[in-house]
């Protein structure tokens, strides 16, 4: 969703890695590197 798509990005700012980002979402670490090449 977008909103975590958002938090995401917060996250990996913040200096977490897509992993430790995609963790704290409860997402899949695939479907948020998706998500942000394609956004």
């Amino acid at each position: 969703t977008p909103d975590k798509l958002r938090k995401a990005r917060a996250h990996i700012a913040a200096g977490l890695t897509v992993r430790e980002a995609a963790a704290r979402l409860k997402i899949g670490k695939t479907a948020l590197y998706k998500a942000l090449e394609n956004a």
